[in-house]
């Protein structure tokens, strides 16, 4: 089965804390700025930033009713279901469900062609962006974390790549969380992901956890976009020094010794509450941005030229 989505780029860095959201934000904006459709998947279930670095409300999100022919999703506009009677539609799939935080998820399974109606999340959109999020749907009524065992994690992430109405998008941006766990691993498996944005920071560990990223998306013969060197200097307003915090930059180096072609080094950010607003507004960010996502149109695997839309490997059951 097909999506009308055509191209997907992870963002991922082993080392947590490295700006892996902020960087996914950057990049969906600036995708947007140059008239992409964009959506932006939030896959750190443990710590969903990415609404709160959009700005968006953190409601919860509603099922859509979707008509399926033949395999293939027909999308319908006009028909939202409210929750309770989307899980019953659902029922014409599969008698199953999962659970998760209290809230329920529907197994889809497209197994035969008479199959009339199933339901898909729908994604809010803020700036442009199609944004899903686990901020969307835990429980109102938890203590203010998410706690989960790696299959439960897995089977949420599943569901907010493959169950959410993306409609038609140039780009599906995944933010993924840090280290090389099953996340990761089953997403490669699921769907194909078209490149890679690694996100690293000059410090000697982030660097060294990098390269495991790295290694594992190339071992899946996932292309490297590029390597992004996130805080990787300061530059002072008041004698425009510039300063490397952190020590100098490794980024370069790195790249070829991975066989990366390109990198990219973001300064640190200092921001208030509207971190949309900072990404736009300061120049020398916005211009970093835009070479990232230059890279991505211009590398032939992430391109928008001639693409096709992106395969899923979901096996659906069957009854």
């Amino acid at each position: 089965m097909t999506w009308n989505v055509y191209r997907t780029i992870a963002v991922h860095g082993c080392k947590g804390g490295v700006g892996k959201s902020t960087v996914s934000a950057g990049i969906a904006l600036s995708l947007v700025d140059q008239g992409f459709s964009v959506g932006l998947c939030d896959l750190d279930i443990c710590g969903p930033n990415i609404a709160c670095i959009l700005g968006a409300d953190e409601s919860h999100v509603i099922w859509r009713q979707v008509k399926l022919d033949e395999y293939a999703i027909k999308y319908d506009a006009h028909a939202v279901t409210p929750t309770e009677d989307a899980y019953q539609a659902n029922g014409a799939c599969r008698n199953e469900s999962s659970a998760c935080c209290g809230d329920v998820f529907c197994d889809i399974a497209l197994d035969r062609p008479d199959t009339a109606t199933t339901s898909l999340l729908e994604p809010k959109e803020v700036h442009g962006i199609k944004l899903m999020s686990f901020a969307f749907i835990k429980s109102r009524s938890d203590l203010g974390y998410a706690a989960y065992r790696g299959p439960m994690l897995d089977q949420i992430s599943s569901e907010l790549v493959l169950k959410t109405d993306w409609g038609r998008l140039d780009y599906l941006v995944l933010d993924l969380p840090p280290g090389t766990g099953d996340v990761i691993i089953s997403l490669m498996e699921e769907i194909t992901v078209s490149g890679l944005v690694a996100v690293s920071t000059p410090h000697q560990l982030s660097l060294k956890d990098t390269v495991k990223s790295v290694r594992l998306f190339q071992d899946h013969q996932v292309p490297i976009v590029c390597i992004v060197e996130n805080m990787s200097y300061f530059t002072c307003d008041g004698c425009n020094k510039l300063h490397n915090l952190f020590g100098p930059s490794q980024s370069a180096r790195m790249a070829e010794s991975l066989g990366v072609k390109d990198s990219v080094c973001l300064p640190m950010m200092v921001y208030g509450d509207d971190i949309v607003e900072y990404l736009k507004s300061n120049q020398e960010i916005r211009r970093k941005l835009g070479d990232i996502t230059r890279l991505i149109i211009e590398n032939p695997a992430t391109s928008p030229a001639g693409a096709s839309p992106i395969k899923r490997y979901v096996a659906f059951t069957q009854p």
